[in-house]
């Protein structure tokens, strides 16, 4: 039987199991978006701005979408197809991994960008649902090898 922690599994905050972003700017073409997510094997990038302010969100289905849909689709800039702030879903450095967790699985999406705090718009890193798997993985690994 196992012995879980369970407070040090779920209430561990995201800012310890963050990923770096990977980032665009809204003027790169989508031949750099899809050359950026496919090549390094990422669902999403995030569409910063001269600020470095998070202003959209790029995902692997919108990129097929505008693939389907457009002739000029290698030409077109990453700000015309980009979910745009504010209609994406935010997590703070503090939130535990299963209020992120909520958030994931509430709005049906595979990561949230980690904005430096409520209402910022600097993305410091994002949290996905494979990195919470992995934190509850690499910790059931610990117990049972401990």
């Amino acid at each position: 039987l196992l012995n879980f922690d369970y407070d040090h599994i779920y209430q561990t905050p995201i800012s310890e199991i963050l990923l770096p972003t990977t980032e665009i700017n809204p003027i790169d073409t989508l031949s750099v978006a899809v050359g950026k997510l496919f090549l390094k094997n990422f669902g999403s990038q995030y569409v910063i701005n001269e600020k470095v302010y998070l202003v959209g969100l790029i995902t692997r289905k919108d990129l097929l979408r505008a693939n389907l849909n457009n002739s000029n689709f290698q030409s077109m800039m990453a700000s015309i197809i980009m979910t745009r702030m504010p209609n994406i879903i935010t997590a703070t450095p503090d939130m535990s991994v299963i209020e992120a967790g909520k958030l994931l699985l509430l709005h049906k999406v595979d990561s949230l960008p980690v904005v430096e705090k409520q209402s910022s718009r600097h993305a410091i890193g994002k949290i996905t649902k494979n990195r919470i798997f992995q934190h509850f993985i690499e910790i059931g690994m610990k117990t049972i090898n401990n």
